[in-house]
This record gives structure tokens, sequence and C-alpha cells, in this order.
């Protein structure tokens, strides 16, 4: 039956209420507890809803234009056919089989896009097929299609004629209210998607996370591995931190960023985790000129523990620039010698924010007491 946009609005909004009512009964039923079959918080399910104004849409009229149409061009090429193909039996049959198909096509194409569209962008499953036979991405199967479209042909003989002569029919404001509870859907699907993507992007942010801290330890095993290297603990570096600690994050950020970039991640990595490879404080000992003079000894140190890339080199041998004046040579030596000076330049200006804390603490303790 044809319907107005308003009266469409209507039949969304009641099919979409009584559709959580019939999903919340079965479900229920076959939990034997209360289970809330929809994603939104309220009693809708707006499948239900576009299931219901959707088959409105695609119903065949009996009889159908096209359908006689082509019966009566085949027909006329057997003679006598015509009257058999015509009986009233075989085009009611003929009408229904091809309402069912149509059906068909429409409940399950609306099931599985909703499904596919759950799990792709939200990663929600609302119902899950597994467990049944024949399944297409566990989204849809044969025995919930033939009850879809069962259920078709309950709603266009029955429930939707009924639903019609009430909207016709009460006195109440049936527009106002589908109206109204249209914005109510509205508000909740975007409050919910936007629960669902923040939770997802965090999710998924630490789940790449994950992978990417496993994938720099298994780059860096041997190395931390190495005596030369644990040895690195036992000096102290910038204030509170160690040289290995130093040399640990320097190395994290700095395979992050190449990573990010595209560039050799791993060689960025193993570089910028040797580039402090000396074995002195050199707050107290050391030779002169140690902030010159140290990338060439952590190269010569790295070069005894280990093999080294051209890149690799250059990342120990330029990490001081612009204090040493020959310039990096690759990407991936510029990036080390940056994440250097701001894990430096943020240490001392931490430390010393942390000393000036204490110092004021201290003096004004008296005060206090």
């Amino acid at each position: 039956m044809p319907l107005g946009l308003l009266e469409q609005l209507y039949v969304f909004a009641l099919f979409a209420v009584t559709g959580w009512a019939l999903e919340c009964v079965y479900r229920s039923w076959r939990a034997g507890r209360f289970v809330d079959p929809g994603l939104l918080k309220g009693p809708y399910l707006p499948i239900y809803g576009f299931g219901a104004v959707l088959l409105n849409g695609v119903r065949l009229q009996a009889p159908d234009a096209p359908l006689l149409f082509f019966g009566t061009a085949f027909a006329s090429t057997f003679p006598g056919l015509g009257s058999l193909l015509f009986s009233k039996p075989v085009v009611v049959a003929g009408h229904i089989l091809a309402q069912g198909l149509v059906f068909l096509v429409a409940t399950t194409s609306l099931e599985f896009f909703t499904g596919w569209s759950l799990e792709r962008f939200l990663n929600v499953r609302l119902w899950d097929y597994a467990d049944e036979r024949w399944t297409f991405g566990n989204h849809v199967c044969p025995k919930y299609a033939l009850f879809w479209v069962a259920l078709a042909f309950a709603l266009q003989y029955a429930f939707l004629p009924a639903a019609v002569a009430l909207y016709a029919l009460s006195p109440l404001p049936w527009t106002i209210l589908a109206i109204a509870l249209l914005e109510l859907m509205t508000v909740d699907f975007a409050v919910t998607v936007t629960r669902f993507l923040t939770r997802n992007r965090a999710t998924d942010g630490r789940r790449d996370a994950q992978v990417r801290m496993q994938a720099f330890l298994e780059i860096v095993a041997s190395l931390l591995d190495h005596p030369e290297v644990r040895a690195l603990e036992d000096y102290r570096h910038h204030y509170w931190k160690n040289r290995l600690e130093h040399s640990l994050e320097v190395a994290w950020i700095s395979y992050c960023l190449a990573r990010r970039l595209g560039l050799d991640a791993a060689i960025t990595a193993r570089g910028a985790l040797l580039h402090d490879l000396f074995h002195y404080d050199w707050l107290r000992e050391g030779p002169r000129g140690h902030g010159f003079r140290h990338p060439r000894i952590a190269l010569e140190n790295a070069r005894g523990i280990t093999e080294l890339t051209a890149k690799e080199e250059n990342i120990i041998l330029r990490h001081m620039w612009p204090l040493t004046p020959v310039p990096p040579l690759y990407p991936e030596s510029w990036i080390v010698s940056a994440i250097d000076t701001f894990c430096c330049t943020r240490d001392y200006l931490a430390g010393a924010s942390g000393d000036l804390r204490r110092r004021v603490a201290v003096a004004i303790q008296p005060v206090r007491r």
C-alpha cells in the first residue's frame, strides 16, 4: 500500500519498537533470562523499522503488469498453455513465489549489510549464526532467511494494514510521537557510535603499541643480552637515569618515528641503542672534550660487539650534531640526533625542576613549623 512520508516515519518508529519487543521476548526465552537485543540504550531496533519500510516499498502488486506481459508472451508460443498459466491458482502461486523471492533478497541483504557494517566499523556482533548450517559470514543463514520471509508476508498481509488502520483511526498524535522517537533514536545512535569508535580506537592504539614494542624488543634483544650493553646500567647519565635507560628511551622513540616515516626502523633502533656505548662516568672522569670525542669511542666499542651497517655507524658517530661539525648523512641519523637532544633536554629540565621543588620544600619547612 502506498505510504506518504509521515506514514513511513510512523511505520519505521512503530516497527522499530515492536521489533525490539519481539527480539527481546525470543532471546530472553532462549537464554532463560532477560536479554536486551539492541545496541542502543532505548527499547528499539532500527533494523526492524528500516525493514518494514523497505518491504512495503518492494512488495509486488497483484496482478503485476510486467509479470503478466512476459507470461502472455511466453504462453502465446504454446497453444493451450495460456489457459493454464492464467488460471487463478497458478497466477496466485506465481505471485506468491515471486513476492517471496523479492522478500528473500531484501531481508537477507538488509541483515547481511547491517551485520557486516556493525562488525566492520564498530567491532560489534549483535547476532552470530556460526552454529547454523550454510552461513555467509555468520551474518545470514537459510534457516533465519526463511523466517524473515514468513515474517515479511505477515507484515504485508496483517501487521502493516493493522498499523496503517491504527494510524488513521486512533486519536493519538502518531506523527508527533514518531518524530520524537526518531530524534531520540538519532541522538542515541550518535552517542553510541561515538562511544564504540572511541573505545575501538583506544583498543587498536594499545594493540598497535604492543605490536610495535614486541617488534622493537625482538630487534634489540641480542644487543641487550650483551654484557657491554648491560653494563651501561652502572653509569649515571642524566639526573636519575642511568645510561642504559637513556639509550633505550632514545632507541624506542627513534624506532617509532622511523617506522611511522617509512624508514629503516630496525637499523634506527640498533644505532640509537649503541649511540652512548662508553663505560665511564663522564661527569667525573673520561677524556677531555667528552662531548666531541665520545661518539667515536662509542662507535669503536659497538664495532667490538656486533657487525654494523654504514647507517648504524653514521647514527652513532653523528648523534651529537651540531656539537660535532659534520652533519648526519642519513634520515635515520637525523632522527636519532634529534631524539637524543630532545630526551637530554627533557631530562635536565625535569631534573632541575625536581631539584628546585625539593629546595623550596626544605626552605619553607621551618616556616610551616
